[in-house]
């Protein structure tokens, strides 16, 4: 399950953000969509395509999504404008940290 944080980061690429969220919460295959989620583990951020979310394997796991790209450099440059944020609220590279703050 995909939950949606409020404060959502957004690739330059993406147009209609709501259609995209919607899309994306059905269960839709979009060909050219990638969500940035919070990890589980010890990494800070994952970049998936939104064809691996929408396989059988990933449909009973829940995903924490914090930004949406257009393409893998959008979701690479939507990681960099998380980190700036990050540096500049806290002072260090904590992008899990800086987003649970932001979520909750």
């Amino acid at each position: 399950m995909l939950n949606f944080c409020d404060d959502l980061y957004v690739g330059e690429g993406i147009r209609r953000k709501s259609r995209i969220i919607r899309s994306l919460k059905a269960g839709r295959k979009l060909l050219s969509t990638y969500v940035l989620v919070l990890c589980d583990g010890p990494d800070q951020l994952e970049i998936y395509h939104n064809l691996f979310l929408s396989s059988t394997a990933c449909r009973s796991m829940d995903f924490e999504v914090v930004g949406i790209a257009a393409s893998y450099g959008d979701a690479l440059e939507v990681v960099r404008q998380i980190t700036c944020d990050c540096l500049e609220s806290r002072g260090d590279a904590d992008l899990k940290a800086f987003l649970k703050a932001k979520i909750s």
